[in-house]
């Protein structure tokens, strides 16, 4: 277990419900492959076509191939994230496709796909566009979203680009760079990991993300007005729910621009809610922690305190959880709730009888039924007598996701920044942005890797740290 969270100073609200969202309880829909468990060859490799359902779902369409980094025919480097077997489509003068359909589920909330890529050129320049892409299907008639690869010059073939195929808020399709360079210029023969996600409750695209590899650095875009075809609700156009993903390798018909591209470690998951809330009425004095989704057989815990001392470690005692740091006075409550088999359960916390000019501090997390692993933490502050706003960061240690809530004055800035072991952080921002006009703010991402102990993500206002959580 790791130590994780760790209070900051923070001002007032007057009446606040904060939510924040982790991984899930229950057993959710989702598919992954690390083509380990097919046939694969070094030298022509073996179709994939036939192998963990995978089928050609055009005629005239060449197959994809099942291939052994060792030795592979197409040349392709050994992925760092991968096992012994890839698969990979060529373009010989036709097109390569290999099809899954998605048998389970339904396509609601948000959803993470997510593959390992990588491309090369056998021709003769110049190269000829698209590379190839990873897709929802089917294109014609569901909704669906195209994460595509294009050469950045045809002439040369010399480097890629991680481009995207969107839909805009009147269901017309738009296919474009990503609007930061560290989509564009990548290296062939090379490995990254491309990621996409999406809510199909509102059909939009939430983030686009892509990790080098080989050195860990991850780049992304939180784009405010990208959807899957059809457009945002109610009715999507009449764009019914997808069935399945592609594989894809492009180019045209022209035999010496030969595209090749291979794909490792693929998944589709759905990213369901684990809700934790904080819930306080200065008016009524009550305060109330909740959970909704939580693990059956599961615990909360919740400490809540009143500070202005300095920081001191306090012990999660019989409950196996590691030390919480609380910039803390008096300790209010410190105690816990069962998690009943609907993974709903919720507590009573004592109010202050007079906040003054204290910071008034809560925390919670959520325990697994085994009580040994943290799935998710919570914490705010507030000040009794300062402006209304507050702030909330959690850190899910097993995912290296990170979501931020905060209501602030409009034009505050919000720049969420890794820590390092030795306190430093870790430059540019992992975000960076300012409060809207409403004065609310909720914010998520992924950390380049999971943090090691010690490391943090923290939250800053206006240049001001408020909230740190520990790896």
């Amino acid at each position: 277990m790791r130590r994780w969270l760790e209070e900051g100073a923070g001002p007032k609200v007057a009446a606040a419900l904060l939510s924040v969202t982790s991984f899930p309880p229950a057993v959710l829909a989702q598919y992954s492959s690390d083509f380990e468990s097919i046939v694969a060859t070094p030298a022509a490799g073996t179709l994939l076509t036939g192998q963990d359902l995978f089928y050609n779902p055009i005629a005239g369409s060449l197959d994809y191939d099942a291939f052994t980094y060792t030795g592979n025919a197409p040349g392709f480097a050994a992925n760092a994230n991968g096992g012994a077997q890839f698969v990979a489509g060529t373009n010989l003068a036709a097109l390569a496709r290999a099809q899954r359909d998605i048998p389970y589920g339904t396509w609601t909330g948000a959803w993470t796909a997510g593959v390992d890529c990588a491309v090369l050129f056998q021709g003769t320049v110049p190269a000829s566009n698209n590379i190839g892409s990873f897709s929802l299907q089917p294109s014609t008639s569901a909704r669906i979203f195209i994460m595509l690869a294009r050469w950045s010059s045809t002439a040369t073939a010399a480097n890629w680009n991680a481009d995207f195929v969107y839909y805009d808020a009147g269901g017309v399709q738009v296919t474009t760079l990503v609007p930061n360079t560290g989509f564009q210029n990548l290296t062939v023969n090379h490995w990254y990991r491309w990621e996409t996600d999406w809510d199909f409750d509102t059909n939009r695209v939430l983030e686009v993300r892509l990790r080098d590899l080989t050195s860990g650095t991850v780049v992304r875009h939180n784009p405010t007005d990208w959807y899957l075809q059809g457009g945002p609700g109610p009715t999507f156009g009449g764009f019914a729910l997808p069935t399945a993903f592609r594989f894809f390798t492009g180019g045209g018909t022209v035999i010496t621009a030969t595209n090749v591209m291979a794909f490792d470690n693929v998944s589709i998951r759905q990213r369901p809610k684990l809700d934790l809330s904080y819930a306080m009425d200065q008016v009524t004095k009550t305060a109330t922690l909740a959970v909704d989704g939580g693990p059956p057989g599961g615990a909360a815990l919740f400490f809540f305190a009143l500070g202005t001392m300095p920081p001191f470690y306090l012990p999660g005692g019989s409950l196996s959880i590691e030390p919480i740091r609380l910039d803390i006075l008096t300790l209010n409550s410190f105690g816990g709730f069962a998690i009943g088999p609907s993974g709903t359960g919720s507590a009573a916390i004592p109010y202050p009888t007079s906040i003054g000019l204290y910071n008034l501090y809560f925390q919670g997390a959520v325990l697994s039924a085994a009580g040994a692993d943290v799935m998710n933490a919570v914490g705010g502050a507030q000040n009794g007598t300062g402006p209304t706003n507050y702030g909330v960061i959690s850190y899910n240690h097993k995912t290296g996701r990170w979501e931020i809530d905060v209501v602030a004055p409009a034009g505050t800035t919000v720049d969420v920044v890794r820590v390092d072991l030795l306190g430093m952080e870790v430059l540019p921002a992992i975000s960076s942005t300012t409060v809207p006009a409403s004065g609310t703010l909720s914010l998520s991402g992924e950390v380049s890797s999971t943090l090691a102990f010690g490391e943090k993500v923290r939250l800053k206002l206006n240049g001001v740290t408020f909230r740190e959580v520990n790896g």
